[in-house]
């Protein structure tokens, strides 16, 4: 029985070996877990790449910054000019591209800096330097609108060049209009030294409008660049719109939609009819002398003249006024019998011409002659169908905000934080 008993003790003995060996196995597998996880491999720096490259000299102006980042993504850039400029540019949404907005300048070198981080924060830096070509010649730009004036709401931005434009895509893509409220608008070329600009509908009364023409930098044509760019600020007025019907020999004055004013007039009589259509108003003066050689009536003719015509509103290049006439007050109201000019009283033609803003429309009905295309801002003449075909781009514009962002934000420009200065889409002007 002793013997039975001391085998089940050694049995029992032999048992407890193996749990005692157990233990030490798995806390050694956990030491060797833990060491792993220290040793995990470092992710490579993030890489940056800057076309032009460093050095590049006579960059042709037209021909973007491009940044990339690869193995992270850009954390700063930052291109500022030989003159203190700084450049803005775009950067893409996944923030490993930026390029910038506008044209460079001409001869004109650079400096860029940009800053990228890799997963695990650690940066690295590039910078690079390069400079542009000198063009061998320039393109001069200058708007009819003055800075800081008022129009009507009828008024085209009208842009005017000192020489051809070839490249009208290229110099259309850098005109941007600025509103204080929404406004789609297009481009006109009348030719190559001459483009218009106007809302779809007239512009809103009492809005701000701001034109930037980033013209630095564009190729107008073999070797031209623009060398300045072009920026004016006006303001549109209240809606002034006048119809005047030569049947009923009356003048109708509405502001903002309302009736405000209706005068007697007499218009062109029929072998010198006043032209039909929508007329912009483009000239204001207090006092014209008219002579009618300059229209074609030759002096010595029976029908010619030369007169002192005072408070007078210009609507036509060939010489189409309102003003005052107190030779015709017998005819304002019933009949017409002018060279074409609509006659009013004096104090009417005094009110009309205080009240008158360039840029408002004039409205004629009722002759046999329809206002010829270019005889004045004829620009309300055409729809809007046919106006869109007079654009290079063969589009219509929707207009910036004035502090130059879109209002429907595109996706290259809705990246948050920073670099801060390369999240904005225009160049500071």
């Amino acid at each position: 029985m002793q013997h039975n008993v001391g085998a089940w003790i050694r049995r029992r003995r032999v048992g407890v070996v193996p749990v005692l060996v157990v233990a030490p196995l798995m806390l050694a597998s956990a030491c060797f877990g833990a060491s792993s996880a220290e040793e995990r491999p470092k992710p490579p720096a993030a890489q940056v790449t800057i076309e032009p490259q460093d050095g590049t000299e006579k960059v042709r102006p037209e021909d973007p910054i491009k940044i990339a980042a690869s193995k992270g993504t850009l954390q700063s850039v930052s291109v500022k000019s030989s003159k203190d400029r700084v450049l803005q540019g775009e950067l893409s949404p996944d923030r490993t591209t930026w390029t910038s907005r506008w044209t460079l300048h001409p001869s004109t070198s650079y400096d860029v800096e940009a800053t990228a981080v890799n997963p695990d924060g650690r940066e690295t830096q590039v910078k690079s330097s390069f400079s542009t070509l000198d063009p061998k010649s320039s393109l001069d730009a200058s708007s009819v609108i003055e800075d800081g004036q008022k129009v009507g709401v009828g008024m085209p931005i009208i842009v005017n060049f000192d020489s051809p434009v070839y490249n009208k895509k290229n110099v259309e893509r850098a005109l941007e209009v600025r509103t204080s409220e929404a406004v789609t608008g297009a481009w006109y070329w009348m030719n190559r030294q001459e483009v218009h600009f106007r809302p779809k509908k007239y512009w809103p009364a009492n809005s701000k409008v701001r034109l930037v023409g980033h013209l630095t930098g564009v190729r107008a044509g073999k070797g031209m660049y623009g060398t300045d760019d072009l920026n004016v600020n006006f303001k549109i007025g209240d809606k002034h719109i006048s119809k005047i019907d030569t049947n009923d020999h009356t003048m109708t004055v509405k502001e903002n939609g309302d009736k405000i004013k209706t005068f007697p007039m007499s218009a062109g009589r029929s072998s010198y009819p006043t032209t039909s259509g929508t007329h912009v108003v483009f000239e204001r003066s207090p006092v014209v002398v008219m002579d009618s050689a300059t229209v074609g009536i030759p002096k010595g003719s029976p029908e010619y003249y030369r007169i002192t015509a005072y408070w007078t509103v210009k609507f036509t290049f060939s010489g189409l006024y309102t003003h005052s006439a107190p030779w015709s007050l017998y005819a304002q109201g019933n009949s017409n019998v002018s060279h074409g000019c609509i006659n009013l009283s004096p104090d009417r033609a005094k009110w009309f011409y205080d009240w008158s803003l360039v840029g408002d429309i004039i409205k004629i009905t009722g002759t046999p002659r329809e206002l010829e295309w270019g005889n004045g801002w004829t620009d309300w003449e055409k729809p809007w169908d046919e106006w869109l075909e007079g654009s290079a781009l063969d589009e219509p514009v929707k207009t910036n905000q004035l502090d130059g962002t879109a209002r429907s934000p595109s996706p290259t420009s809705s990246a948050t934080g920073s670099p801060t200065s390369t999240s904005s889409p225009t160049q500071s002007p």
